[in-house]
C-alpha cells in the first residue's frame, strides 16, 4: 500500500482537480475562496495524519 505522504502533487494540480470536482465556474468568484479554504483544511489534516494516528494508538 502506498503511503499518502509518498504521493507528490503540485498545488496547481490539486486546485485544478478541485475546480473540476466542484463544478467550478468563473461566474462565481466567491467559490474560489471556499475551494482554497477547503484545500487548506484538507492539507492541514493530511499533514497531521501521522501524528493523529500515533496519538490514537497510544
Amino acid at each position: 500500500m502506498v503511503a499518502l505522504r509518498d504521493i507528490h502533487l503540485r498545488p496547481s494540480d490539486v486546485l485544478e482537480e478541485a475546480k473540476h470536482v466542484l463544478g467550478y465556474t468563473t461566474q462565481k468568484p466567491m467559490r474560489t475562496g471556499s475551494i482554497l479554504i477547503i484545500l487548506l483544511l484538507a492539507a492541514g489534516l493530511y499533514w497531521m495524519l501521522p501524528e493523529i494516528r500515533r496519538y490514537l494508538r497510544i
